[in-house]
């Protein structure tokens, strides 16, 4: 019964926290699931966490605009979870990232266009989410859940290439859409073995809502994510991860990245890859250590995940890949 009481309720801390790994980073493999907890009335269930990605280009697009060589990016959360009465909670999610990436312009007009080296830091967009009450069904607990994206992630991350200090970086490189969006998902456990035995899935829809200041609405995002994890008597948990994600095309573009020519505005051709769909899966395999310190209610993890499979479909036909990541998160209920 301890086993079953701490995986009860799970859509709370880790749905987001991979949604935000989504949001954040294109190129990122299915999210490390944080430490979950039973739900108790009247309790805050506060989660830090800070995960690592190494990534890397693996081909450029088909058209030769650009390329990207080495890529990594830190994703540290901070995940609020108040127990109501009736199963109810309610979740908050804030999010500060940190992004380099290395890219290669082949048909730069100018030398010192031809490389850049961008690192962004700063906050990512808020997440409140209501859970709703888990439903038992046939052995499974189904957790619906629905909140709303609060725009406190920056969208106006500039160049560092001398003379285009006054545009912004693409998209993908913006730690946030600029508006409020709907975030509605849920979460489906299967506990074996009082939860020696894990299979969880989780799909989230992040629907995007009007345009943001710079002109542009971002397209709005399918994800689904699953992972089968046996939990040892010893602490330590070896998993096999499994995620899949759809984002549509941009509606309107960043004025910033275009140019007038005879005073017409026109969009960078090289961002025609935002106006078509993109989609990316990717298949991990992840080994969690966890130990609960003693006489208190905190659990410390430490997670390192491989992805074994991936692929990116895109209009460009470029492809990211992630060589691998980590994570390190501090659990506590009060």
């Amino acid at each position: 019964m301890i086993l079953l009481n701490r995986h009860l309720v799970t859509a709370a801390v880790f749905l987001f926290l991979a949604a935000s790994v989504a949001q954040a980073e294109d190129a990122a493999p299915a999210a490390p699931q944080a430490a979950t907890t039973y739900v108790v009335p009247n309790k805050l269930t506060a989660s830090l966490s800070t995960s690592y990605y190494e990534l890397h280009g693996l081909k450029s697009d088909d058209r030769k605009f650009y390329d990207f060589e080495n890529m990594n990016a830190r994703l540290d959360f901070l995940n609020l979870n108040y127990g109501a009465q009736g199963g109810w909670s309610l979740n908050l999610l804030l999010q500060h990232y940190e992004f380099y990436t290395e890219t290669l312009f082949p048909q730069a007009a100018l030398p010192q266009w031809y490389r850049s080296h961008d690192r962004t830091i700063g906050a990512g967009d808020t997440f409140l989410t209501v859970v709703t009450p888990t439903h038992f069904v046939n052995g499974w607990m189904l957790t619906p859940t629905f909140g709303v994206s609060i725009p406190t992630g920056g969208i106006n991350y500039k160049s560092h290439l001398q003379g285009l200090e006054q545009s912004n970086l693409a998209y993908n490189a913006q730690h946030g859409s600029g508006t409020y969006d709907l975030l509605l998902g849920g979460s489906a456990l299967l506990l074996i073995d009082n939860g020696a035995i894990i299979f969880g899935n989780n799909l989230l829809l992040d629907i995007r809502t009007g345009r943001n200041t710079n002109s542009y609405r971002l397209g709005n995002m399918y994800k689904y994510d699953t992972w089968l994890e046996y939990n040892t008597a010893f602490g330590i948990t070896p998993k096999l991860l499994g995620s899949y994600r759809f984002k549509d095309s941009i509606d309107g573009y960043d004025k910033s990245r275009g140019y007038v020519l005879s005073g017409v505005q026109y969009e960078n051709a090289a961002d025609e890859f935002y106006h078509h769909a993109q989609k990316d899966w990717s298949v991990s395999a992840a080994i969690k250590a966890s130990k609960t310190f003693t006489g208190s209610n905190l659990t410390l993890s430490a997670e390192f995940g491989v992805p074994v499979i991936q692929r990116n479909e895109n209009w460009d036909n470029s492809e990211v890949v992630a060589r691998y990541y980590g994570n390190l998160t501090l659990l506590g209920q009060f």
